[in-house]
């Protein structure tokens, strides 16, 4: 087996202690020394606990890649895959993912604010599933692409089934309209 990579005993650390305690209340002291190294050790690779959420987002990205297979499949079934993929891999850790988003969801300016540090990762699942994104249509697909996600993720938040179906559904109607609104772009341009 591999040895973890200081970056993954630091997510390791954090989704342990997100799961079992409000995100809020944890300093990245209390990380470090779940991780079981220093502070300092910690802050030469993190500097905030969002840095740390993007780290955890990067992982979910790198499983989601790794266990996708969208061989010979439209957009949209790749699209849908692929987001599936990631609220199943976030099943995995949903105690922590939803102690990090309720208290992300506790400060609107904290979320208006780290909202737009998610756009790589829209783009990367986007650009995943052969979407092109050059120019300002890229950065609309790109922002109406994050709306639709976030409108996903307020429905996993209550969605406690295990087969994730309110989830898959709202993922398949966001996506049901975003081919659309993509179809009468086209129309109009």
């Amino acid at each position: 087996m591999a040895k973890k990579s200081d970056t993954d005993k630091i997510v390791d650390a954090a989704l342990r202690l997100a799961a079992k305690m409000p995100w809020e209340t944890i300093s990245l002291h209390h990380i470090a020394r779940s991780a079981r190294m220093k502070l300092s050790l910690l802050q030469d690779y993190v500097t905030d606990k969002d840095a740390i959420v993007l780290q955890i987002i990067h992982r979910i990205d790198q499983r989601m890649k790794a266990e996708v297979n969208l061989a010979d499949e439209s957009v949209r079934e790749k699209l849908f895959e692929i987001i599936m993929t990631r609220f199943d891999l976030m099943n995995q850790n949903r105690a922590a993912i939803l102690s990090i988003l309720h208290a992300k969801m506790k400060n609107p300016v904290d979320l208006l604010c780290f909202a737009p540090r998610l756009k790589p990762s829209a783009r990367d699942i986007l650009e995943y599933a052969g979407v092109s994104l050059h120019g300002i249509q890229g950065e609309l697909k790109t922002k109406i692409f994050m709306m639709a996600l976030f409108s996903c993720m307020r429905v996993w938040i209550d969605d406690e089934s295990k087969d994730l179906s309110k989830t898959m559904a709202c993922v398949d109607k966001r996506l049901s309209a975003l081919e659309t609104a993509a179809t009468s772009f086209k129309n109009f341009t």
